[in-house]
């Protein structure tokens, strides 16, 4: 995910809501793959209020030959709740690669105060000022009984609960997450942590950790939303049961090519492909 504002909309505004959590980025099986397609869209659009200067060089050729990064902050869970523990074995592992290299690791637990702080803003950033616009005219017609049920619910509450004094709230803990994680990160190259807190669900069914079933699986991804930052994903292994696992690399503010670089190198070291080996139907 490029920083906000790199890849541009040209079709127009963006939809009602989406100027807060929405990126548009490419995705590809590799991350030179993700840097070619980037060279060719990055830039300033005037349907983009937000949008950034284009680059002045090729980030494809920054991928060349990627420095390894100096040091980096290894999170295995940012709010300290828990994480399948499958996922975080295969990612520290991949972290540890880097360390072999000559990277400096430094292990981190909870970053936030309070720890659901990034819950706190992204809930009714998303249900209301994101996708509740989309939902609303469904609410009463035959529609909403399509809606999965445990978004419903949650849609249902945030109608009736959340304000503009609640949005606007939410903006300003945006805020105060995007400058604690500038600290947090402050001397290091890179935050790695898991994509997942989860497993891979199976259709119609919810996340696990651990083997237990968990609505919240995908938790750890509204950070790098939220703050503003460059992300982006490297399998560093697969499940038993043949899932991919993603190792997650988040960059300071406008650092699209540190976590492309970053990326890069534990893709090299790593030499996993990432498409996931062939699971037995029976």
């Amino acid at each position: 995910m490029p920083a906000r504002g790199r890849w541009t909309r040209t079709s127009g505004p963006p939809p009602l809501g989406l100027l807060d959590l929405s990126c548009v980025g490419p995705m590809a099986r590799r991350i030179r793959d993700v840097a070619y397609c980037l060279d060719a869209v990055v830039g300033p659009h005037p349907s983009d209020l937000r949008s950034l200067p284009a680059p002045t060089e090729s980030w494809r050729t920054a991928l060349d030959d990627p420095p390894l990064p100096t040091r980096v902050l290894w999170v295995p869970s940012f709010d300290g709740g828990p994480a399948d523990s499958e996922i975080v074995a295969s990612c520290a592992d991949a972290v540890e690669r880097l360390a072999a290299e000559g990277t400096e690791v430094v292990e981190a637990g909870t970053l936030f105060d309070p720890a659901d702080l990034v819950s706190q803003a992204f809930v009714p950033m998303f249900l209301a000022g994101s996708i509740g616009s989309a939902f609303r005219p469904l609410l009463g017609t035959p529609a909403w009984d399509d809606v999965t049920d445990w978004l419903a619910v949650a849609l249902e509450e945030s109608f009736k609960s959340v304000t503009v004094d609640t949005l606007a709230k939410a903006r300003q803990q945006c805020g105060e997450l995007s400058m604690h994680l500038g600290e947090t990160m402050s001397g290091f190259d890179a935050l790695l942590m898991p994509t997942m807190a989860g497993q891979t669900p199976v259709v119609g069914g919810n996340g696990t950790i651990d083997g237990v079933e968990i609505e919240n699986w995908v938790r750890f991804t509204p950070l790098a939303n939220l703050t503003r930052r460059p992300a982006g994903t490297v399998c560093s292994g697969f499940t038993a049961d043949g899932m991919p696992i993603g190792l997650s690399v988040l960059g300071h503010q406008t650092d699209d090519v540190g976590v492309l670089q970053t990326v890069a190198v534990l893709e090299d070291l790593l030499r996993l492909d990432p498409i996931a080996p062939d699971i037995d139907a029976g």
